[in-house]
């Protein structure tokens, strides 16, 4: 299974949060999430992620080429 790139830092409408790939099937998808909080730095994030897929069932077969993107935000003040 690969990681398609380093966990970063996104800022969007809906605030930051951290970011990161995961490329493989659905089901190992907690590594690259437990990757990426590791990773967290000094960030407070919240517990819960939202994943985008970028190439899924709908476009290829083999679910070792999927790919994810994971998104985890990150919490601001008390």
């Amino acid at each position: 299974m690969a990681y398609l790139a380093q966990a970063y830092h996104s800022k969007g409408r809906g605030g930051a949060s951290l970011c990161g790939y995961h490329q493989g099937s659905y089901e190992t998808i907690g590594t690259a999430i437990e990757r990426i909080r590791k990773g967290k730095g000094e960030y407070r994030l919240a517990d819960w992620e939202v994943n985008f897929n970028i190439l899924d069932q709908f476009v290829e077969r083999d679910s070792s080429r999927f790919i994810t993107e994971i998104q985890i935000p990150i919490l601001v003040g008390a």
